[in-house]
């Protein structure tokens, strides 16, 4: 293992960099922070960071891991690296091709669909450019809503996590998809309740490391800047 600290490009506003924070945190693996404000496009200046985050990733996007001059980007395969780099425990990512195919599989499903523009529709968008694209919301608010359906009535159906009876980075990833809408101070596990049973299961297994990397979404709600609802 090299001793070198890992360096991670994260912006904890975002659920996929929480994603791969709260597996780091989780695993007690050394890394260093470098934040970039993704809300204030601080990834796009010619901030020293921003430059450094432009060389390990040209398309300045987070997160993005440094591990020694190897830079890894994509939530997914960073997690996967992780795993396998470390031999973490066998839980977070099988070495069963059936348990590790169920974990893949919710991966390549996250994106497009738990993972979709409803947040950003609702709360990012209308302050940054002051204009609600409703059409376009209204869109996005239907995948929302089937997505949870899927998760609360096929991946959570008689197992308590998202592939089975042990937690994954599958959990992870989809953990901190629907901690993104506390934010705007919606509980979207209210609306599934094998949903809301296995967020609290996750808290349980993660913390005092889930409260840590989530500071920065109890302070949002806290603020109220993002206060919304949505019609699911």
């Amino acid at each position: 293992m090299a001793s070198e600290k890992l360096v991670l490009y994260t912006d904890p506003f975002s659920p996929v960099c929480r994603t791969v924070m709260l597996l780091l945190e989780a695993e007690g693996i050394p890394y260093e922070q470098r934040v970039l404000d993704l809300q204030k496009g601080e990834q796009l200046t010619d901030s020293p960071v921003a430059q450094q985050l432009a060389k390990a990733n040209p398309n300045r996007l987070m997160p993005t891991l440094d591990d020694g001059g190897f830079c890894l980007f994509e939530s997914a395969a960073i997690v996967k690296y992780l795993c396998n780099k470390y031999e973490l425990a066998d839980h977070w990512y099988p070495t069963d091709i059936k348990k590790r195919a169920l974990v893949d599989q919710y991966l390549s499903w996250n994106t497009g669909n738990i993972r979709c523009n409803a947040f950003y529709l609702k709360c990012v968008q209308p302050l940054r450019t002051g204009v609600v694209n409703e059409r376009r919301l209204a869109e996005q608010t239907v995948v929302l809503k089937k997505s949870l359906q899927m998760i609360d009535s096929h991946f959570l159906k008689d197992q308590k996590f998202i592939t089975g009876e042990e937690i994954t980075i599958a959990d992870l990833m989809c953990l901190c998809q629907i901690t993104q809408y506390w934010i705007s101070d919606f509980n979207l596990e209210d609306h599934g309740a094998n949903v809301k049973c296995w967020v609290e299961d996750c808290r349980k297994v993660l913390n005092p490391h889930f409260d840590k990397v989530h500071q920065v979404v109890y302070d949002c709600r806290k603020a109220g800047t993002f206060k919304t609802t949505y019609d699911i």
